[in-house]
């Protein structure tokens, strides 16, 4: 008389929705990661293209060391100016002038003479915090203007900006944007284990012990 085997114990592990609720909390994690890496990537890809654009002479970021300009600008403001012709100076503007002594003064414009023949003004300045006006006239052709500023991170741009830590931060900035847009196959793994996990319960792989009709064996 032959004996007669029935259904056996599975001999594989079947991803079920324990296994997926375990999985998820880590590729949330992972994710989150992912995206901090692209923020930080992105904002070094935009330090780097200021840092390219001063060196080229295209912009000048300033920093404001003092309370002068107040509320307009406050300590330690960034101040990211372009190059104009001094002739295009009017009364009201704010303008960063050199000064009689080499030094860069951020004020507003009160008056701008005439131009000369040759493009110098004559241009007389105060701070927006001062009763008075700048004592000694800017005589300049050239004046910087402001584009945008931003609050509170100068200090940090006056740092980024010197070489010794811009060339490393550059070699920085290339390992963020290769890590944060370069694929690794991770998600696309994980994506085919849940995907394995959703299998319909009961189905496991063919071998010894699979669910069937029950047979004889002789």
């Amino acid at each position: 008389m032959g004996t007669v085997t029935g259904p056996g114990r599975p001999s594989g592990t079947t991803s079920g929705p324990a296994g997926r609720a375990g999985s998820a909390p880590r590729r949330v994690a992972r994710r989150g990661a992912d995206a901090l890496l692209t923020v930080a990537a992105l904002v070094g890809v935009l330090g780097f293209g200021l840092f390219v654009l001063v060196r080229l002479g295209v912009v000048q970021p300033l920093v404001v060391t003092s309370g002068s300009m107040r509320p307009t600008y406050e300590i330690g403001t960034l101040v990211v100016s372009r190059a104009v012709d001094a002739t295009e100076l009017a009364p009201g503007d704010i303008a960063t002038l050199r000064s009689a002594d080499d030094r860069l003064i951020t004020h507003r414009v009160v008056s701008a003479s005439t131009p000369t023949a040759e493009g110098v003004v004559t241009v007389v300045m105060r701070g927006d915090a001062n009763d008075d006006e700048d004592p000694i006239p800017y005589v300049v052709t050239r004046a910087l203007v402001p584009i945008t500023s931003i609050p509170r991170v100068g200090p940090v741009v006056a740092v980024v900006q010197r070489p010794s830590v811009a060339l490393p931060g550059l070699v920085a900035v290339v390992a963020l944007v290769a890590i944060a847009f370069v694929p690794v196959g991770r998600d696309s793994d994980d994506d085919a284990q849940e995907a394995a996990g959703d299998a319909e319960p009961g189905r496991v792989s063919p071998g010894r012990g699979a669910t069937g009709p029950r047979h004889a064996r002789r």
